[in-house]
């Protein structure tokens, strides 16, 4: 479910205590830039796509002469509202209808200290929107025949998971992409800027495995009987961060590519995602969105941070990067002749997992009910980070909404509220012929 929902898990999100990072400098809030982007083309049956990702460097593709023109100026009308009203320094969102990109475009700061506008390239900290790459990932290793949901996690690790509270325990792949593998995140991590914990400036050097060995692995620096659930496993839900990292890990120690290097070669390349990467290291700086806190009217901005765990949430990516791919599953896994998934295995990754335990859950993704629809997708927090991608398989409208600030009531109203305009913005464009008609299951 939706971290925007009062019903929703809390857990969804990464971020447990709300800490004060103690190196957080404070600066007023800041008149918003200008903003002139209000129109997007409606792609045309050759399958061209338009885009508007109004800022200092627009290269979008904006479709053929024959495109028909779709005025998104109420869409600018309502973010601009916000970003007036509610503590929101900047966001970036975008729309899919039926397997194309209708538009992505970016509202408010980037970096507030620099005037960097947002655009609709701008890339956004992801925080768990990043374990929906991870299911990416697994669902392509799969079709490889590296090894199957249903194959024991012992039987690819490097070493041995045995959660001390159990006997003679079995594991598989689909437990931990379905978050009952009974792993518990015990809080370890601490705060940006806050000394003894993992949050670093930067990219983190401490190494995904050799985190993991020390969190799951007797006698390593983490390691605790708080980090297993007691509870017998396939089970129990239990939202865990440390499953998404042992899930992006199992690439690694079952074959001998990275997630971060299988991403790029196998995601982000053949979808034509620029300005996404799994570290601070693949990026400009200069084109990521500062994370911001706000408190006594003022934003309080962290520092560009990372953590040694990055499946679980420190993918970096843009509006516009991830509308592209939310347009790549509602056209059956295909976006501009290249193919990242099967259909099958879209149609694995969104079934339930876990029927009887939690309803709602696929591989990583997960299900919920928007202004009466069944969509699917992820929604992530963090320090100074909000986001979501959300894609209704009835229609193949999708969604993306990022935030450089962790939300609160103003920011949560805002959100659903954008929300509802795309999706009703995109329902208004889907053609009789959309691509995409497959239902929950």
């Amino acid at each position: 479910m939706s971290m925007w929902s009062t019903t929703g898990k809390s857990s969804q999100m990464r971020v447990i205590p709300l800490l004060f990072a103690a190196t957080l400098t404070a600066c007023g809030p800041a008149p918003k830039p200008e903003h002139t982007g209000d129109t997007a083309t409606l792609p045309t049956d050759s399958g061209e796509t338009g885009t508007d990702t109004s800022g200092p460097e627009d290269t979008a593709d904006t479709g053929d002469t024959a495109s028909k023109t779709v005025d998104f100026s109420d869409i600018d009308t309502l973010i601009e509202g916000y970003l007036k009203t509610a503590p929101i320094p900047g966001l970036g969102a975008a729309l899919t209808v039926g397997g194309e990109v209708i538009w992505a475009d970016g509202y408010g700061w980037a970096d507030i200290e620099n005037k960097i506008p947002a655009t609709g390239d701008t890339a956004f900290m992801l925080a768990s929107v990043s374990k929906t790459f991870v299911a990416t990932a697994l669902m392509q290793r799969i079709e490889e025949g590296a090894f199957e949901l249903d194959t024991p996690v012992n039987d690819l690790l490097d070493f041995t998971l045995d959660n001390p509270h159990l006997t003679d325990e079995v594991v598989t792949v689909r437990h931990v992409a379905s978050h009952t593998a009974s792993l518990c995140d015990a809080w370890v991590w601490g705060a940006p800027g806050v000394p003894g914990g993992l949050y670093s400036e930067g990219d983190s050097e401490t190494s995904l495995r050799d985190f993991l060995m020390g969190y799951l692995v007797d006698g390593g620096e983490w390691y605790g009987d708080m980090n297993f659930c007691n509870r017998e496993v396939g089970t129990h839900y239990e939202y865990s961060n440390i499953g998404a990292d042992l899930a992006g890990y199992l690439l690694e120690s079952s074959g001998t590519t990275q997630l971060d290097d299988h991403s790029d070669a196998y995601i982000f390349e053949p979808l034509g995602m620029e300005n996404t990467g799994w570290h601070l290291a693949d990026h400009d700086v200069s084109n990521v969105a500062v994370p911001y806190d706000y408190m006594g009217g003022e934003y309080h901005p962290y520092e560009q941070y990372g953590y040694p765990d990055y499946p679980c949430g420190q993918l970096r990516s843009s509006a516009y990067d991830l509308a592209r791919y939310l347009a790549a599953y509602a056209n059956g896994g295909t976006l501009d002749g290249e193919q990242i998934l099967r259909t099958d295995s879209i149609d694995e990754m969104f079934a339930l997992q876990a029927p009887g335990v939690e309803m709602t859950q696929g591989v990583f993704w997960y299900w919920n009910v928007i202004g009466g629809r069944d969509v699917v997708g992820h929604s992530g927090g963090d320090y100074g980070v909000s986001t979501e991608i959300v894609l209704d398989p009835a229609t193949g409208v999708g969604v993306v909404l990022l935030f450089n600030t962790y939300g609160n009531a103003a920011v949560w109203a805002a959100h659903a509220a954008i929300q509802e305009a795309l999706f009703v913005k995109g329902e208004s464009l889907v053609k009789g012929d959309c691509r995409l008609r497959r239902q929950r299951a």
